[in-house]
């Protein structure tokens, strides 16, 4: 019997983790969920069933997912994920069965991991997160909660990753470094020493984006 699972964002992002959560079999989408000007629009073959506080009025064996993106801010995906909490409803945690994920690995409520990812031994990856298609997570890799890992971007062994962080496209993290909470790394960009202030930073080597740039 397949596990209920409710979808609480019906953008983009939330079509490509439709494909995910089909790919694995194991879920019937029984609702998705997102602001009230958008009820009864279609995403894919299905329709958004009402608004994101409708999430107090689904079944109490529903699994729930935050399915919106997170690009500039995690503020959002953060507000959503603490609504599934007070609710009591369990976070789903989602692993495409097209990525390649070790028994040895750690994964946290509410994370989703996209076609074609990997995550190797010994790494461990936050709750609300998200595992974007192709990305690499290598070995003794610690991610905090909240974080997007991009398509194809690549952590190198040893990396330590904070909360609220967003790592972009093909952006590579060499060995070992440190990045704090609330970073954003532009994509392609090459991160070479530890990051310790928040902040935007891209280039290669990726350095902070000033205020008056």
């Amino acid at each position: 019997m397949k596990q209920k699972i409710a979808l609480i964002g019906g953008g983009g992002h939330c079509k490509s983790c439709i494909d995910v959560i089909e790919a694995t079999g194991k879920y019937e989408i029984i609702a998705i969920l997102d602001r009230p000007e958008l009820r009864d629009q279609t995403i894919l073959d299905f329709v958004i069933s009402g608004k994101d506080e409708d999430i107090a009025l689904l079944p109490a064996d529903t699994q729930c997912l935050v399915t919106v993106g997170q690009l500039n801010s995690a503020n959002l995906r953060k507000y959503l994920y603490r609504l599934i909490q007070e609710q009591g409803l369990p976070a789903a945690t989602i692993l495409s069965p097209h990525a390649i994920v070790s028994e040895y690995a750690a994964i946290g409520n509410g994370t989703i991991i996209h076609h074609g990812a990997f995550v190797n031994a010994d790494a461990t990856v936050g709750n609300n997160c998200i595992i974007n298609s192709m990305a690499l997570i290598e070995h003794d890799v610690r991610i905090g909660d909240h974080t997007h890992i991009a398509t194809g971007a690549r952590i190198n062994g040893g990396v330590k990753i904070g909360d609220s962080c967003f790592i972009g496209s093909g952006a590579i993290l060499i060995q070992g470094i440190s990045i704090t909470n609330q970073v954003i790394i532009g994509a392609g960009s090459i991160v070479t020493h530890s990051i310790t202030e928040p902040g935007v930073y891209y280039g290669n080597p990726a350095k902070k984006k000033e205020t008056n740039e």
